[in-house]
């Protein structure tokens, strides 16, 4: 889900890719066929692992293919 929203709005700066949409967890769950809760552990694991920065905008870093 991050990926496509990537492709479509995501802006790149300084290495990263910056995806400034508001987005619920529900409706990224819903889009994904997920559950909330699902959505937000993995958020969780992203952001621990320096992949994603949903604090201002959803940020990924490095290649986006995975």
């Amino acid at each position: 889900m991050l990926i496509e929203m990537a492709a479509v709005y995501g802006e790149k700066e300084n290495g990263m890719t910056r995806i400034c949409v508001k987005i619920s967890r529900e409706k990224i769950a819903m889009l994904s066929g997920v559950h909330r809760v699902t959505v937000a552990r993995e958020l969780a694991k992203m952001k621990k692992n320096g992949l994603v920065r949903p604090d201002i905008c959803f940020t990924r870093s490095g290649n986006l293919s995975g």
